[in-house]
């Protein structure tokens, strides 16, 4: 079931925070103590009056939803907010966006929904583009143009998304498109003798292989990019136990971790199953809101490093499984300085984290659980190193090759 306890507890932070913004200045001194010394009276007045300008409003509407998070709402429009109470149900911690949207902008899609009617779109496109094929095409390089675009689909959703992600029904499509190219082949060349062609092909066929042809070389460099600084002692794996997946990781289109300096050697890891990350049949297209589903969740987090812990936060709730919510980046995470880098492992699970600031901890050492705190859309382990705010090329003991999307992690 659906954590209702979080679903409370993030309701009582709504009426928390619109409080907060509807009350005059010398009240909210009363009503947040501990968050005004964190901020400043003054750069929190700043804030208030920035977002009343956003939305259009000074009496601000506050309100939590399961499709969007925490909003403050006005007559021009919504901004994102998170926020946290303390022991006494006073608000203690506040983000607030800086931008804001339209109200009548769509809640988002989940991305799992979004990869899966791509697959299915692209196999049912590759199968009528080559039914058209076998029944029109004059020579075999004729129809090379149109198997070409079925080629181009599958490297497509094999080598750019994550399949492993998906049931093993769903990772069979593409195979399936490779296996009707094969026979269609045989079938045209051998049994219905269409010539071999010597006109050269089409226009769209020379773009059909330009297009192959880029996105191989894409693939191949993503795969193996380097950022040519590593750590300087290779890692442990953090995880234990086999089926550990690679959904983010690599260069460029592989990773979207990379626009960030100090994340850009960043990967996120997941453990599949038979029905990919979850233990649903269908629920990579509507994901289930029941975490512990999910094969990663609750797993435990080793220490890859031996070092000094500078930040460990605990107590940020997980988020809905298939949704963003705005909120910490990280959530709940630690940050191992090593003595030549940091090294952060985020989206811990609340309540699992062993370690604090301060402590000194050694490689192997439990420091929590798997999660989805923080902008996370399902349970995974997002770890990357940094030095000097930028990010370096990941190392495991007994790893070898590149850390892309798309690889599983041997057990170790």
């Amino acid at each position: 079931m659906h954590n209702l306890n979080a679903d409370h507890h993030t309701r009582a932070v709504a009426r928390a925070v619109e409080e907060l913004l509807n009350v005059s200045a010398d009240q909210r001194a009363r009503q947040a103590p501990h968050l005004i010394s964190e901020v400043g009276a003054a750069r929190l007045e700043r804030i208030i009056a920035a977002t009343r300008t956003r939305i259009g409003t000074e009496q601000a509407e506050v309100t939590y939803t399961y499709r969007r998070g925490m909003t403050i709402n006005g007559p021009k429009g919504r901004v994102a907010a998170w926020g946290s109470l303390d022991g006494e149900g006073r608000l203690a911690g506040l983000l607030i966006d800086g931008s804001s949207v339209p109200r009548w902008w769509p809640s988002g899609i989940p991305i799992r929904l979004v990869w899966a009617t791509a697959a299915f779109g692209m196999w049912v496109y590759s199968m009528v583009d080559l039914s058209i094929a076998d029944a029109t095409a004059p020579t075999m390089l004729t129809w090379l143009s149109y198997a070409v675009s079925a080629l181009l689909g599958c490297l497509l959703l094999i080598g750019f998304s994550a399949p492993k992600g998906f049931p093993r029904w769903v990772r069979l499509f593409p195979y399936i498109v490779l296996g009707t190219v094969a026979a269609a082949f045989v079938w045209l060349l051998v049994f219905r003798g269409v010539p071999v062609g010597h006109g050269g092909l089409d226009q769209v066929g020379y773009s059909h292989i330009a297009l192959l042809v880029a996105a191989l070389a894409f693939l191949v460099r993503g795969r193996g990019h380097r950022w040519g600084q590593p750590v300087s002692t290779p890692l442990r794996f953090p995880l234990t136990g086999p089926g550990w997946y690679i959904t983010q990781g690599g260069g460029r289109f592989l990773n979207h971790h990379r626009t960030v300096a100090a994340q850009r050697g960043a990967i996120d890891l997941v453990k599949t199953g038979p029905n990919g990350t979850n233990t649903g049949r269908f629920r990579f297209l509507v994901p289930s809101r029941d975490l512990n589903s999910y094969h990663a969740y609750g797993q435990p987090v080793l220490a890859p490093c031996s070092g000094s812990v500078v930040t460990a936060v605990d107590g940020v709730a997980d988020q809905p499984a298939g949704r963003v919510h705005y909120g910490p980046l990280y959530g709940n995470h630690v940050v191992i300085d090593t003595g030549h880098e940091h090294v952060v492992l985020a989206h811990l699970r609340p309540g699992t984290v062993s370690v604090t600031a301060g402590d000194v901890v050694r490689v192997g050492q439990l420091l929590g659980e798997v999660g989805n705190s923080g902008r996370s859309t399902e349970p995974h382990l997002h770890i990357h190193a940094e030095r000097d705010g930028t990010g370096l090329d990941l190392q495991f003991i007994g790893v070898t090759g590149g850390l892309y999307r798309g690889r599983t992690i041997p057990a170790p």
